[in-house]
């Protein structure tokens, strides 16, 4: 992966060279993936977590924009609760990485007090 370039030696530990070797939590974790980014993005761990706490914010704001709409508009309430069923499945999925990301960070604290 030549897109991710980081400084913190927890995701340093699969980096060769200036590239991040694939690995699964690192891919995982990226939500730069798939994103058409030209060159390379420097990221922390901390910027990580920040970005998908704004990626939970804006799916936890169109649920409740969904929500209130279900009610409202009876001809299309089986695809708007389709489409919220599909956002809390991704929702799930972020809170994850999130838990992932905290994970690490503690980690990585841990081992930089010792």
């Amino acid at each position: 992966c030549k897109l991710i370039k980081t400084k913190d030696w927890v995701l340093q530990v699969w980096s060769v060279g200036d590239n991040v070797s694939p690995h699964p939590i690192l891919c995982y974790l990226c939500p730069y993936y798939g994103s058409n980014i030209e060159g390379s993005v420097n990221t922390s761990l901390l910027q990580l977590l920040r970005e998908h706490i704004s990626i939970k914010n804006g799916i936890e704001r169109e649920i409740s924009n969904l929500e209130s709409k279900i009610g409202q508009m009876l001809y299309s309430s089986v695809v708007l609760r389709r489409r919220r069923q599909e956002l809390l499945s991704i929702l799930d999925e972020v809170e994850s990485k999130i838990n992932i990301i905290k994970a690490l960070i503690r980690y990585q604290d841990s081992l930089d007090h010792i």
